[in-house]
């Protein structure tokens, strides 16, 4: 049989940032990622088979099996993929630098200990009497309690659809930077006025992952990353991503591959140059999309298109062109973007003038909080956007609008209100809204814990509770997600070392 057509997708990349994840015994957030913790899981529901550690690494060139397909043929299509979140962070001496944080097995900075500074496994996910990382298909693998749930769920599996899993194999472990120490910042910056000893950035990173058997799905391994922010640090700029070492063809002929991409699909895929692998069998494509990527709901900007079939407006050729301050301007409270406040937006005049905690009028001067910095603007210049800096750079309420990535696009009217009461711009999964209106009380009106006869909370009040199907952090929709926006290919090894933060930056964001 020839797999030399067949797209083979090994990894498919699902994330959502989220709020706190529901819990009440509140014992998640007493714990710390630390390397004494790591486990290592195999995947192997469906076709696809695949080691996997809980400090993020899936497959490991020189073990096996990495990424394989079909099941029991050894035939190996990955070397190695990881998670990856870097932010710009300002040290205390005035320097402006980037934190990339990573788990992978090579090219890491390390401690004088020995520990990696990137990505560690937090403790009690699993079952500290034997080795492997908890699958719910394999109770003797579960913690007796789950941190990050009620007491009365041990015993039950933690799924992401509640104390259940609809998959044939789900896996579920947690792990933070709390342990990276990087020589190029620490003592300069600490993301975490509460806690002195965090390293990082600060972020925590809920990892699932699931297989179905089900002919549709049989090929794929679907890869969920659901990152907090546990910091009391806010990021003006944020970067996912994901590194994969391609091993097409077998782990001794991985250094004919080739790699592409497809923006319509959100999608990167790597294939073997002449189509046969180690032993000259037929090769196909490993491919990683991003199912959902991150949203963002504070730019005014329908990045999804999801709201392309309402009334809200468009931006056009115009909305992009340099803007003079004549009079009225949108500001943004950078500091104070909630859902109850518009996402900090307020219409302000110079003819009006004014101030509040974040701004000042001053005669035909304004000046104006933007993060960490104060920026001025007078009256009658003229502004333009400046993409990709998470600011609004000419005062109309939209963030970093981008004239190849955004016309046509529905947006919020901050001038004439037009779009403001747009459900599906701005669409975000903490904001207590059914966005999408999928939601059905007949159906999914079974409580919190996802699981219906349970009689807990919510369960048949006749309104949407956090954790129920189709509500908020379980329905991907309700996410204005921008995408696919970099791709980067590289030989490793070859100037590109993961201790090297800036370097990394400089090639995904």
């Amino acid at each position: 049989m020839s797999f030399k057509h067949k797209v083979v997708i090994l990894s498919i990349s699902l994330l959502l940032i989220s709020t706190p994840m529901l819990k009440a015994q509140n014992t998640i957030d007493g714990l710390h990622g630390d390397r004494n913790n790591r486990k290592q899981g195999l995947h192997n529901g469906n076709l696809v088979e695949t080691l996997f550690w809980n400090f993020g690494e899936v497959a490991w060139w020189g073990k096996q099996p990495s990424g394989v397909w079909p099941k029991g043929t050894n035939h190996s299509y990955m070397d190695g993929i990881y998670p990856l979140v870097a932010a710009e962070v300002q040290l205390s001496d005035g320097r402006i630098t980037h934190i990339v944080e990573g788990g992978y097995r090579e090219h890491y900075e390390e401690g004088s200990t020995g520990v990696e500074f990137g990505w560690q496994p937090l403790p009690d996910f699993a079952n500290p009497d034997q080795d492997y990382i908890a699958l719910s298909d394999d109770p003797n693998t579960w913690p007796p309690y789950w941190p990050d749930q009620p007491a009365d769920w041990g015993g039950s599996w933690n799924g992401y659809f509640g104390r259940k899993t609809n998959a044939d194999q789900e896996s579920y472990f947690v792990m933070d930077d709390y342990q990276d120490y990087g020589q190029d910042y620490w003592g300069l910056f600490n993301s975490d006025s509460l806690d002195p000893n965090r390293g990082g950035l600060g972020m925590r990173v809920a990892v699932r992952g699931f297989q179905w058997s089900n002919v549709l799905a049989e090929d794929i391994i679907f890869w969920h990353y659901d990152i907090t922010n546990v910091s009391t640090t806010t990021y003006p700029k944020t970067v996912f991503g994901m590194y994969a070492d391609a091993g097409v063809g077998g782990q001794n002929d991985s250094n004919d591959d080739l790699a592409f991409y497809d923006l319509s699909l959100d999608l990167a895929y790597t294939w073997d140059s002449n189509n046969l692998g180690e032993g000259n069998w037929e090769t196909g494509y490993a491919g990683y999309a991003f199912l959902e990527s991150p949203g963002n709901p504070f730019d005014g900007i329908d990045n999804d298109e999801d709201a392309s079939a309402g009334a809200s407006p468009e931006l056009g050729s115009a909305d992009f062109q340099p803007r003079n301050l004549v009079d009225d301007v949108v500001l943004i409270d950078y500091q104070n973007m909630t859902v109850d406040n518009n996402r900090g937006r307020i219409l302000t005049s110079f003819s009006a003038g004014g101030s509040d905690d974040f701004y000042h009028y001053s005669g035909d001067s304004l000046f104006l909080n933007q993060y960490d910095s104060v920026s001025v603007y007078l009256r009658g210049s003229s502004y333009s956007e400046i993409p990709f800096n998470g600011v609004d750079d000419d005062l109309d309420g939209i963030i970093d609008e981008n004239e190849s990535v955004h016309m046509g696009l529905k947006f919020k009217n901050f001038f004439s209100g037009a779009g403001l009461d747009d459900p599906l711009i701005d669409e975000a999964r903490d904001d207590g809204v059914d966005n999408d209106g999928d939601w059905d009380p007949e159906l999914h009106d079974v409580g919190a814990d996802g699981l219906a006869g349970t009689g807990d909370a919510g369960e048949g009040d006749g309104l949407p509770t956090l954790g129920e199907p189709n509500f908020d952090i379980t329905d991907k929709d309700e996410s204005d997600q921008i995408g696919l926006t970099a791709f980067d290919a590289f030989y490793i090894g070859q100037g590109v070392e993961f201790g090297h933060d800036e370097v990394i930056w400089d090639r995904v964001a």
